[in-house]
């Protein structure tokens, strides 16, 4: 998507950004571009490139990296290196980005971002079909915040497991309404009266 940031028309393509306080969708539908005039002049508070070539445009001192840094100052730039799995965290500070710790190819599991309550950080499993590291959000604590798909099956879960519990509490019940039926038998009793 788009993210048109001044006029005439300049316009750059992360491959990700998160913008808070807009909503997701205008007008009941999808954006196609993101406009920031459009939107009260409320930019990006992070932006996450995927760096899959040599070029590199989006590493420090080249140019998306300057112009997220020095000219549209995004709070928080991420970057994320397909080949080696490396995911650096920026934040900006004294008008510098800053690598944060956590940031490399090792073993941390997420990086806090502490203005956005939030962390970041790599994830290895399948998504779509393919195994391997991705980029996931995590929670202050570094608990891992499941995607949509994830709530989703977490909520059949949770459905499936509602309906197993009333099952069984209507099989103890019609259980129970026969001991008692056989109690009666035994005593000399019709349980039909």
């Amino acid at each position: 998507m788009g993210l048109y940031y001044a006029l005439p028309r300049q316009v750059v393509v992360p491959d990700l950004f998160l913008v808070l306080g807009v909503p997701r969708w205008r007008d009941d539908t999808a954006r196609k571009s993101y406009v920031v005039w459009d939107e009260g002049n409320i930019l990006p508070v992070l932006i996450l490139e995927i760096i899959c070539n040599d070029l590199g445009e989006e590493k420090p001192g080249q140019a998306k990296f300057q112009l997220y840094e020095r000219r549209l100052r995004i709070p928080y730039y991420v970057t994320f290196e397909l080949e080696t799995n490396e995911l650096n965290v920026y934040q900006l500070q004294g008008g510098h980005y800053e690598l944060l710790p956590g940031s490399g190819a090792g073993e941390h599991p997420s990086i806090l971002l502490p203005d956005l309550d939030l962390s970041i950080g790599r994830w290895w499993g399948s998504y779509e079909g393919r195994e391997r590291f991705w980029v996931r959000w995590y929670d202050r604590a570094g608990q891992l915040l499941p995607t949509a798909a994830e709530l989703e099956r977490q909520r059949a879960e949770l459905e499936r497991q509602r309906a197993e519990m009333e099952q069984q509490r209507a099989d103890l019940e019609c259980s129970r309404a026969e001991r008692l039926a056989q109690r009666l038998r035994e005593l000399g009793e019709d349980p039909e009266l």
